[in-house]
């Protein structure tokens, strides 16, 4: 005998295999029923036929419990590898959880050493730059802070460029004028950088003159000359992207209630060294006093009672031993 299928794909192997089987059997019953009309009149061959016929439907009787009892089977192993499975699951998770909380304390603690250290170091350093720049040496730019050199997107300067033309203007303005107006100011002939531009907008035509009642005229003159021009382009600056500080935006929280932060700061606006600083000391003595949260029980009692519906032996064993 080969060895007893145990897994869920062993068994659904044999249930394709007996549901085959099964439909074979049904088929050569069919066969045998058709037939039997034919040796009716043959005692041997009917009675050939009859055993054949029994045999087959005790074949499909079998092969139909064969059926049920590897269905039962197949459904129990389905769930013993599903149950395998979320078991296996359950303790890579425990495991995985377990290995990583082992490692917290230690990881947080070098954590909130390196982002002490960070802060310190920047605030130090700045603390530096701020007294500095209270008193430049002659000629000498303010230093920029940490945190603008390293940190912060530059911004872009202003740009300005020159160029020399000359151009017509009106008299009492410094704009050029446009082509189609210079291009019809009348020279005047005593100054060839004077003249006039009489604008067609404003003429007046006899009928109007007539009747406004008064006579036409050529229209408004104003008086152009020509000048040598500075031409200025002006791009305008870009102001630096500013991040938050990092003293603001880092936080490192104690290991468990009650401790106090490795590393929390609230600031308003810029971070001034001296105040950061001054929260590091603050931090450092709370640290020293902190003593992390326990639970406690308190001394209240909760007392309810309920109705029992059915009795056991150790109910009755009480009961007789109350009264």
């Amino acid at each position: 005998m080969g060895k007893k299928p145990s897994s869920a794909s062993d068994l659904a192997k044999l249930l394709s295999r007996a549901a085959a089987e099964r439909d074979a059997a049904r088929q050569r019953l069919d066969r045998l029923r058709k037939s039997d009309a034919e040796v009716v009149l043959d005692d041997d061959r009917w009675a050939k036929n009859g055993q054949e016929l029994a045999d087959a439907e005790r074949e499909i009787a079998r092969l139909d419990l064969v059926i049920s009892k590897l269905q039962e089977q197949h459904g129990s192993a389905q769930q013993a590898e599903a149950d395998i499975k979320r078991r296996r699951l359950y303790d890579a998770a425990e495991a995985h959880a377990a290995k990583v909380a082992a490692d917290v304390p230690a990881r947080l603690a070098e954590l909130g050493k390196l982002a002490v250290g960070l802060v310190r170091d920047i605030a130090e350093a700045d603390a530096e730059v701020v007294a500095a720049n209270l008193n430049l040496p002659d000629g000498a730019d303010p230093i920029d802070t940490v945190e603008q050199r390293s940190r912060w997107t530059a911004g872009l300067p202003k740009i300005q460029t020159e160029s020399r033309l000359i151009a017509w203007t009106f008299e009492d303005a410094v704009d050029p004028l446009p082509e189609h107006i210079a291009s019809a100011i009348e020279a005047d002939s005593t100054n060839p950088d004077a003249g006039w531009w009489i604008d067609p907008t404003t003429v007046v035509g006899q009928a109007e003159a007539q009747w406004r009642g008064r006579p036409p005229y050529p229209g408004t003159r104003r008086r152009c000359v020509r000048r040598h021009l500075r031409r200025v382009e002006t791009i305008d600056s870009v102001l630096p992207i500013v991040p938050t500080p990092l003293a603001e935006a880092i936080r490192v929280p104690g290991l468990r209630p009650g401790l106090p932060d490795a590393w929390l700061f609230e600031g308003r606006g810029y971070v001034e060294p001296a105040d950061v600083l001054r929260r590091l000391a603050e931090l450092e003595a709370e640290r020293r006093a902190a003593v992390p949260l326990k639970n406690e029980r308190s001394g209240r009692v909760l007392v309810h009672f309920e109705p029992v519906s059915d009795t056991t032996d150790a109910d009755q064993r009480f009961a007789e031993a109350a009264e």
